[in-house]
């Protein structure tokens, strides 16, 4: 069985979900024959949320097996990124970090209609955000309300507690991290 390892830790923006595809498709496509599995050593504060969901629906879309690994902390947006993984584990001295999301105007005079557009917006984030996290922890010991989280109640989790929410689907100590294959580094 073989298995090609990708390392991204990086924040999440347009520039980065780029290069992130970009080390995901030359993990796939370059290899002598293609790998059965697809390990994501991963490590993010978060950062875009459009950017966010793109790489979470790219991974969705892999025709093998992708287990992603918290390396550090997975946070805000990034979360999103992880649950895209269809295997999911944390090291032991990891955490995930859900809050509230924020809106960024470039320019300091805003219209009504510039406001009432963020606020649309944002909420419409908040629920695409919240839909994933409920579809893909269903079944979870310890269910979170992850609209609360993103609408400004912040949480961190640690590894057990992540593992008992549905973030991640094993326990580190019970997966061999022993990763063969093609290390490719940004």
């Amino acid at each position: 069985m073989t298995t090609t390892t990708v390392h991204f830790y990086n924040s999440i923006n347009m520039d980065t979900a780029i290069l992130f595809r970009n080390l995901c498709l030359n993990a796939l496509l370059k290899q002598p024959q293609p790998p059965e599995n697809l390990h994501i050593m991963f490590s993010s504060p978060g950062g875009n949320v459009n950017a966010g969901i793109t790489i979470y629906e790219f991974l969705r879309t892999f025709p093998i097996p992708v287990t992603m690994c918290n390396v550090g902390s997975v946070e805000s947006i990034s979360c999103i990124v992880f649950l895209g993984a269809s295997n999911r584990i944390a090291l032991p001295n990891t955490h995930f970090k859900l809050h509230g999301f924020e809106w960024t105007f470039p320019q300091p005079n805003i219209a009504y209609s510039g406001i009432v557009d963020a606020y649309v917006s944002i909420n419409n984030d908040v629920e695409r955000c919240a839909n994933i996290f409920e579809e893909r922890t269903t079944g979870a010991i310890r269910k979170i309300n992850f609209r609360e989280c993103f609408r400004g109640n912040p949480i961190i989790l640690g590894v057990e507690e992540a593992l008992a929410a549905g973030l991640t689907t094993a326990n580190a100590g019970a997966v061999k991290l022993a990763l063969p294959g093609v290390h490719i580094y940004p």
